[in-house]
This record gives C-alpha cells, sequence and structure tokens, in this order.
C-alpha cells in the first residue's frame, strides 16, 4: 500500500512539475492492487471489518438469526469457492494465451492468481465461522455483534 501511495504522489508530482507522467503507472497500480484488495478479503472477514446492514436485525428474533447467519455464510463460501475456481481458470488461461498489460507487458496470470489465493482465504474463513464456536481463539469476533 505505501508503495501504491508513493508511486501515485510521486507521478502526481512529476506530472504538476515537468508536464510528464511516469510511463505505465496508472497499469502498475492497478496490477498492485489486485493482491492488496483480494489478499485483505479473508482477514477483514475474520476480523468482522466488512460493511454490515443490520436494518433488519431488530425486526427478527435472534433465533431467526441463528438459523440465516450460517446460510448467509455457507451461501458466502460458495461464492468464494466459484470466485477462487473461476479465478483459477482464468488464470490458466492468460498464462496459455501470453495475456499482458498494454504499456509495460506485465502478465495477467499473477494477479488471476492472486484473486483465486484471496477468494480461497476468504471462503475458507467463513467456512471456519460456520464450524467454530464462538469464543474460540480460531475466531476473532466483531465486539459489537451481539447475536
Amino acid at each position: 500500500m505505501v508503495g501504491i501511495a508513493i508511486l501515485i504522489v510521486a507521478n502526481v508530482l512529476l506530472r504538476y512539475f515537468t508536464g510528464k507522467a511516469i510511463i505505465g503507472a496508472e497499469e502498475i497500480i492497478q496490477v498492485a492492487m489486485v493482491p492488496v484488495i483480494f489478499l485483505a478479503i479473508g482477514y477483514c472477514g475474520q476480523i468482522g471489518g466488512h460493511i454490515c446492514v443490520d436494518i433488519l436485525e431488530n425486526v427478527f428474533p435472534r433465533g431467526f438469526w441463528r438459523v440465516v447467519d450460517p446460510v448467509i455464510r455457507l451461501i458466502g463460501a460458495l461464492a468464494f469457492a466459484a470466485m477462487f475456481w473461476q479465478a483459477i481458470k482464468s488464470g490458466n488461461m492468460a498464462g496459455e494465451f501470453n495475456e499482458t498489460t498494454n504499456i509495460r507487458r506485465i502478465p495477467h496470470q499473477p494477479m488471476w492468481l492472486m484473486l483465486a489465493l484471496g477468494a480461497g482465504f476468504a471462503g475458507i474463513i467463513e467456512l471456519t465461522k460456520l464450524w467454530v464456536k464462538p469464543g474460540s481463539p480460531l475466531l476473532i469476533e466483531d465486539e459489537n455483534d451481539e447475536r
């Protein structure tokens, strides 16, 4: 993240003072954001850092949420498993066809595999939250969650 921020600032300053930009800076930033975002998804889910829409939380009783929460987690795990599988397939295809970015020729395959790795971690975390009991040291719970 720091490297990305430094590249953005350097590119802006260079463009401001000289009128010239770092060639391919936007590509480098986009490619660097893939692992930053997708490897953070699982961690963010583990610590309860994702956005939670709790508009219906007080409408239904706690018993309802004890049934619905695991179903939602299972759906999330299945969605991450589908993302994992599709990213692996796309990464293999990108490697097979030697897909790269336009300016810097950065290969697409590693980015797809990073996406797959992040989706796999997130899916495993969702499954872990299905089977690990609350209060376990394996599970970092959100202190705001009263359910």
